[in-house]
């Protein structure tokens, strides 16, 4: 598909990400993605925790001594169906040694809402027709969004043909309305070409595109 994103844009993106993802952040996201858990962010900000948290049971029951006094204390509250208390065990016990900087901090990440909740990348994607999926993971696992973008989505990925004819395009589009943006003036000559059209009365056109 021969769309693209300008680099104004791309830079609007990458300064959004660097905004709401700054080191720390991006550390701890790309700390679960390496662990291969499938982080999401077109649902719920909770799906992302809920497999995150189901990572670091399998990994605590399967890697916990059986004869542990907080194996056993975990296999206790499972059996009585104290889920909450089981749950408790592995946040003191296991997420403490083991993922301390990583599980809480991770809580507080929304992808979801940073993608689209402030509808900047997915805005912008929307509003300029690009009819590409920027997926967020893989701008994310790039240690260089900029140049990801540009070489993914910049207009290097286009056609150099077809820009100069869009080019063209706009520079004739441009000497007809003198520049002019907004609905209002688009109306305004759209209507006096098509009067002019009809009737070829030049005192009308001249009338109809300057009755301010």
């Amino acid at each position: 598909m021969q769309t693209y994103l300008d680099k104004d844009k791309i830079l609007k993106i990458v300064n959004h990400l660097k905004t709401h993802l700054p080191k720390e952040k991006l550390r701890v996201v790309r700390f679960w993605i390496d662990k291969g858990i499938e982080l999401g962010y077109r649902q719920n900000h909770q799906d992302n925790i809920n497999r995150i948290w189901q990572y670091i049971v399998k990994e605590f029951e399967a890697t916990t001594p059986k004869e542990s006094e907080e194996y056993k204390e975990y296999e206790r509250n499972l059996n009585l169906v104290r889920w909450t208390e089981a749950g408790d065990v592995i946040k003191k016990t296991y997420i403490k040694k083991h993922y301390l900087k990583e599980y809480e901090p991770m809580k507080e990440i929304d992808l979801p809402f940073i993608y689209s909740g402030i509808d900047l990348i997915n805005g912008i994607v929307n509003r300029v027709e690009l009819h590409k999926h920027i997926n967020l993971i893989d701008l994310l696992k790039s240690d260089d969004w900029l140049a990801y973008l540009e070489n993914n989505f910049g207009a290097s990925t286009v056609d150099k043909k077809l820009l100069e004819v869009t080019d063209r395009i706009a520079k004739l589009i441009d000497s007809q309305y003198y520049g002019k943006r907004g609905d209002k003036e688009y109306m305004k000559y759209q209507y006096a070409i098509k009067q002019y059209m009809i009737t070829g009365d030049k005192n009308l056109l001249h009338n109809l595109l300057n009755n301010e």
